[in-house]
């Protein structure tokens, strides 16, 4: 059996993250360090730098999971859509709360409208692949 270098062991993890899904269950420890033909204690540091990295989570008594990556927006002007779509996820929102408000002086000013008007508030969670954004 060949010695994998430690850029090599990285890259097959990598593969395998990158090939799986959001919430994808990767194989045991074991599995995974007979398939690659490493030792656990090696494998299980590279797992831990893609936990650290946010690619991958632990779950206590369930095994290790791939995570959906963190959306860092990038500080342009672009539509959530756009941004969503760029990055090969279907946007979506989930009204969480939508009615009637007056408006406090507080924000009147701001909005150049006497206190007391009518405004309309709606609250969402902005998704992407039906998930929180």
């Amino acid at each position: 059996m060949t010695r994998l270098s430690e850029a090599d062991i990285r890259s097959k993890l990598e593969d395998l993250v990158s090939s799986g899904h959001s919430g994808q269950r990767l194989p045991s420890e074991r599995a995974l360090a007979e398939h690659l033909g490493v030792a656990r204690m090696t494998l299980r540091r590279f797992i831990e730098g893609f936990i650290r990295d946010g690619r991958l989570e632990r779950r206590q008594g369930s095994g290790t999971y791939i995570r959906r990556p963190m959306i860092a927006s990038r500080m342009q002007l672009a539509s959530f859509t756009d941004e969503m779509v760029a990055r090969g996820l279907v946007p979506s929102s989930i009204v969480v709360e939508n009615g009637t408000i007056e408006i406090q002086s507080a924000h009147a000013k701001a909005l150049s409208v006497p206190v007391g008007s009518k405004a309309q508030r709606v609250t969402r969670v902005r998704c992407g692949d039906g998930e929180p954004i």
